[in-house]
């Protein structure tokens, strides 16, 4: 009997670690985001957030949309968030959400924000990493830096009118004129 209630105990916690949280505006905790993080989670344009990969969590990502001038909030914050590398990726949009939460049906936004916990980046990827976590494109790789997507699209923020502080490096991704589609 002590036996299958292990098994059930055990069982419990592997599926808690298999799951994507998602949650709304409302506060969060912070599990250790670096200095920073909790200014830009704080802000009134962040409509929704979940938290993963499966098996171990800790890439937490905001979505957000407003005008230009909420844009401009997100990415002043966005650069006061101590870590080693931050950059804005540019891409087309907006961006169609994938995941609802309680009664949020919010069905785009225009960018979003991510972060990882140091110490869920270091178990999952990491020298100690669970032998199945060991194919994973990530295994053994340097800490990825703090990235903000801005969809670029024409009922979007005004991308032209932000100013981005100079220690924020952006890669535009956005398909050039007469580039060619693979």
């Amino acid at each position: 009997m002590l036996n299958l209630a292990l098994f059930w105990a055990l069982l419990a916690g592997w599926q808690a670690q298999a799951l994507i949280l998602v949650g709304t505006n409302e506060p969060t905790h912070d599990p250790g985001w670096p200095a920073g993080t909790k200014d830009y989670v704080a802000l009134s344009s962040r409509v929704q957030w979940f938290e993963g990969p499966p098996f171990g969590g800790g890439q937490w990502t905001f979505q957000s949309r407003g005008d230009t001038a909420a844009l401009q909030k997100a990415v002043d914050a966005f650069a006061k968030i101590q870590s080693p590398a931050r950059e804005i990726v540019l891409k087309p949009g907006p961006s169609t959400n994938v995941f609802h939460s309680g009664t949020a049906k919010v069905e785009t936004f225009n960018w979003d924000m991510s972060v990882w916990v140091r110490a869920n980046w270091d178990r999952l990827f990491g020298p100690m990493a669970p032998d199945f976590m060991r194919k994973h494109p990530d295994f053994g790789s340097v800490h990825p830096p703090l990235r903000l997507v801005v969809y670029v699209h024409e009922q979007g923020p005004d991308w032209t009118r932000i100013r981005v502080p100079t220690e924020v490096k952006v890669l535009d991704e956005r398909a050039k004129p007469g580039a060619q589609k693979p």
